[in-house]
C-alpha cells in the first residue's frame, strides 16, 4: 500500500488504546482533528454527575481545532505487552509499515493508566490541542543539530569553561535556562555577576521547521506529570541545556555591582561554559541553613555564599525603589500515581533562595531591556532593532483609595478602632510597600487576634490594585518591578519571546548578522501575538487542573448522607463584587471554594445569610455572623450536576456573635477615576 502523507509528517504521535471489532487493540491520536472532543476524565470512582466539569476548556478547543478525524491505527507489539494495555490507556507510538503489509502503530511506550490524573492531564491539553509529540521535519532538524560538533569547536564563543558556573532550579527540572557565577571584586568590595542564559536562538532560527513549530506554541505548557514542551526534548533538555559538567552555549549577561548592589557596569557576549553542578533549591537552602556540608569547599561554593549578600541587597535597593514585597502563597497540583489515582494539592512556599536567584534573573532582564534601547550601538545595527519590552502601569489612584477605605471597614470587623490599629494604612501618610512591610512583621501580627491571617488578606487585596502587564513594541516602565525598561530575556528554551529577544540582542550587539528588516518586524507582531495567546492558554489550563482537583476533593464527600458529609474547615478570604458569594480558603487540602448565598435554601428566615454594607460581613437576623478573615466550617450540600454546575457548599457553624463586632464606619464612596485624556499613554490591562 501507498504510504499516507501523514506517516511521512508525524511518525510519532500520542494516541489512546481502544478495542477494535476483530478483538485485537487499536490506537486513536490524541491530537489529531476530532480528537480535541475527548473531554478529561476522572477516576473510576468519580461520579457521573460531573460530566461537565470541563465544558469550558473542551468548547475552546473546538473553536481551534480543525475538522479533520484523527488517525485510527492497528497496535502491533510484542504479545505479551499488549496484554498488559487496557482500553483507554494513553501510549506513544510510532507508524510503521511492515513489508508487505498496512500501515500500523507500533507501540514505544505507555504514558498515562486509564482513570489516573495523568490521564486527565493528557485529556486537558488534548483538549486544548497541545500536542507532546512533534513532526517529522523538526525532528529532522533536531538529528541534524544533535550530529553537529559541540561549542568546543565554535569560535565565536569566549572561553569560560575555566569558570565555576551552577544551576539552581526545582526538584526534576531537566530543561536548565540559566547558570550563574559570583565573585568578589577585591578592590572595592563589590561584586562580579555573570548570568549565563542557554544560547537557544543559535539553534532556533527564524524560518525553519524547528523556529515556525515553537512560534505555533510560543511556550511550554505544563501541567501536572506532563509537560508540552516548546521545543523538543533532544534539544531543551539535551544540547541546549546547561547540564551539569557538559560544555555548552551561552549568552552571558556580565553585570558589576558596587559593594551595595548597585549595578555599575553591565555587558552582552557569547560563550561557551560548563556547569560544575546541578542543583536545587532545597539544596542550596539547606547549605544556608548549615544543613548540607557537602557543598562547603567546592570551586562553586563562593557563588552559593555570595548569592545571599548579592540577592538580599538587591531586594533591599528593590524595597528602596517602592516596589511592593507582596506575601504570596501559592498552591501546586501534582499528579497522584496509578489508576484511580487523583491530584495532590500542596500550598508551596517560597525559599528565601529562591527570591535571590529571582533577583539576579530580574536584574539580567533589566539589563536586556537597556541593551535592546540601543543607546551604546552601532547605527546600521540599531536601524535593523525590533524590540520588545513588558510594560506595567502603576495603579489607578481610585484602585488605592477603594483599598484604604476597605482595609479600615476590615479593621473595625475586627473590634480594632480603625484610627488607631497598626493594621491601618492611611494613605496620605505612609507608601502602601512600606506598609505592607510594616504589617508583615511578627511583632504586628503576634498581638492582634487572627493577625497573620488579616494580614495575608490585606496583601491580597493590595495585588488587586495592580494592572495588567503587556508586550509592547514601545520601551516603557515596569511599575511593579521598579524598573524603567524590561524584557523577558531569562527562559529562551520555554518562551518564543526569549528567543527572539536573544536574536535581537545578538545582531544589534554585531554577534551575528540581522535578518531582513521588513519580515522582522511582521515576525515581531507574531511573537507578540503567540506569546500573548499562549499565557491566555496557560492561565485557561491552570484554571481547567484547579477545577478537577477541586472536584477530585468533594467528590469524595458526596458518598456520605448530607447529614455525615465530612467539615471542612477555612478562612474567609473576601466577598465577590455582588455579594453573592464568600470565597474560603481551605486549610486541607489549600484549594479555594466558593459558597453560593444564593443557592442556600433555609425555612428559617432568621438563618438566612446576608453580606451586610461594609462586603467584609456575613450575618443574619439571628446575630451569627462570619467575616473576612475569621474561621469557617462549611460541608457540601450537593453536587455539580445542577445546571449552574457548581458545587454547592454552606457553612456549618458561623465563628461569632454580632455582638463582638466593633462599630465599622461609614465611609464616604470613593472619587470616580478620572477620565481618560486622548494623547496620553494607556495603562496596561
Amino acid at each position: 500500500p501507498m504510504k499516507p502523507r501523514w506517516y511521512e509528517e508525524r511518525p510519532r504521535f500520542v494516541g489512546v488504546v481502544a478495542g477494535s471489532c476483530n478483538g485485537g487493540l487499536e490506537v486513536v491520536e490524541l491530537f489529531g482533528g476530532g480528537a480535541s472532543e475527548r473531554a478529561p476524565r476522572k477516576n473510576n470512582s468519580s461520579s457521573s454527575s460531573s460530566s461537565n466539569n470541563n465544558a469550558q476548556p473542551q468548547k475552546q478547543a473546538k473553536q481551534t481545532q480543525p475538522a479533520v478525524c484523527p488517525r485510527r491505527l492497528p497496535l502491533v507489539q510484542n504479545l505479551s505487552e499488549v496484554d498488559q494495555l487496557t482500553p483507554g490507556t494513553v501510549v506513544a507510538v510510532r507508524v510503521v509499515q511492515r513489508e508487505g503489509q498496512k500501515v500500523v502503530a507500533e507501540l514505544e511506550e505507555p504514558l498515562a493508566l486509564p482513570g489516573s490524573s495523568v490521564d486527565a492531564s493528557y485529556a486537558i491539553a488534548c483538549s486544548f490541542g497541545l500536542d507532546p509529540a512533534f513532526s517529522s521535519a523538526v525532528m529532522a532538524q533536531v538529528q541534524e543539530i544533535t550530529a553537529r560538533p559541540g561549542p568546543e569547536t565554535h569560535s565565536d564563543l569566549r572561553d569560560l569553561t575555566g569558570v565555576p558556573f551552577v544551576t539552581v532550579d526545582n526538584k526534576g527540572t531537566r530543561d536548565i535556562d540559566q547558570a550563574m557565577h559570583i565573585s568578589r571584586i577585591a578592590e572595592n568590595g563589590g561584586y562580579m555577576t555573570r548570568y549565563a542564559v542557554a544560547d537557544a536562538c543559535y539553534y532556533v532560527k527564524p524560518g525553519t521547521p524547528l523556529f515556525v513549530e515553537a512560534l505555533k506554541r510560543s511556550t511550554s505548557f505544563y501541567l501536572p506529570g506532563l509537560t508540552v514542551p516548546m521545543l523538543p526534548k533532544e534539544l531543551s533538555e539535551g544540547v541546549i541545556s546547561l547540564n551539569e559538567g557538559q560544555c555548552r552555549r551561552a549568552m552571558v549577561i556580565e553585570m558589576t555591582l558596587d559593594k551595595m548592589g548597585k549595578l555599575t557596569h553591565s555587558s552582552a557576549y557569547r560563550a561557551r561554559i560548563r556547569s560544575r553542578r546541578a542543583l536545587t533549591y532545597d539544596e542550596v537552602q539547606q547549605y544556608h541553613d548549615g544543613k548540607e556540608s557537602a557543598l562547603m569547599r567546592q570551586d562553586f561554593t563562593e557563588t552559593l555564599d555570595l548569592l545571599r549578600e548579592v540577592g538580599e541587597l538587591l531586594s533591599q535597593d528593590a524595597f528602596n525603589r517602592g516596589v511592593i514585597q507582596f506575601q504570596r502563597s501559592s498552591v501546586s497540583v501534582h499528579a497522584g500515581e496509578g489508576p484511580g489515582s487523583v491530584f495532590l494539592v500542596r500550598g508551596d512556599h517560597r525559599l528565601p533562595c529562591e527570591k535571590w536567584n529571582e533577583q539576579l534573573s530580574l536584574l539580567c532582564n533589566v539589563v536586556a531591556a537597556t541593551i535592546l534601547l540601543g543607546n551604546n550601538a552601532n547605527t546600521d545595527n540599531l536601524a535593523n532593532l525590533q524590540g520588545v519590552w513588558r510594560v506595567h502601569g502603576p495603579p489607578a489612584e481610585s484602585s488605592l483609595l477603594v483599598l484604604e477605605a476597605y482595609i479600615k471597614k476590615l479593621v473595625a470587623a475586627h473590634g480594632m478602632d480603625p484610627e488607631t490599629s497598626p493594621l491601618t494604612w492611611n494613605k496620605a501618610n505612609e507608601s502602601l510597600p512600606a506598609y505592607l512591610e510594616r504589617i508583615t512583621h511578627p511583632c504586628i501580627t503576634a498581638d492582634i487576634e487572627r493577625g497573620a491571617a488579616l494580614c495575608k488578606i490585606i496583601h491580597r487585596e493590595a495585588t488587586m490594585t495592580n494592572a495588567a502587564s503587556e508586550l509592547d513594541t514601545h520601551p516603557g516602565q515596569h511599575f511593579g518591578l521598579g524598573a524603567p525598561v524590561y524584557t523577558r530575556f531569562s527562559s529562551p528554551m520555554r518562551e518564543i519571546l526569549g528567543i527572539f529577544i536573544h536574536k535581537e540582542v545578538a545582531e544589534l550587539l554585531g554577534m551575528q548578522s540581522p535578518c531582513d528588516n521588513g519580515a522582522d518586524e511582521r515576525l515581531r507582531k507574531d511573537i507578540i501575538k503567540g506569546a500573548t495567546r499562549a499565557k491566555q492558554i496557560q492561565s485557561q489550563i491552570t484554571k481547567a487542573i484547579n477545577r478537577l482537583a477541586i472536584d477530585y476533593v468533594l467528590e469524595s464527600d458526596l458518598h456520605w448522607p448530607p447529614a455525615l458529609r465530612p467539615l471542612r474547615s477555612g478562612v474567609v478570604q473576601f466577598v465577590s463584587k455582588d455579594k453573592s458569594r464568600l470565597f474560603v480558603q481551605l486549610d486541607n487540602p489549600p484549594v479555594e471554594v466558593k459558597v453560593y448565598l444564593n443557592a442556600l435554601q433555609t425555612e428559617e428566615p432568621a438563618k438566612r445569610l446576608e453580606v451586610d454594607h461594609t462586603a467584609v460581613c456575613v450575618t443574619n437576623q439571628a446575630g451569627d455572623v462570619v467575616r473576612v478573615g475569621d474561621p469557617i466550617l462549611v460541608r457540601l450540600v450537593s453536587g455539580s450536576s445542577n445546571a449552574d454546575d457548581k458545587w454547592i457548599l454552606e457553612p456549618v457553624r458561623l465563628p461569632t456573635s454580632t455582638k463582638n463586632i466593633g462599630k465599622i464606619p461609614t465611609l464616604a464612596p470613593s472619587p470616580p477615576a478620572p477620565a481618560v485624556v486622548l494623547g496620553t499613554p494607556a495603562t496596561a490591562k
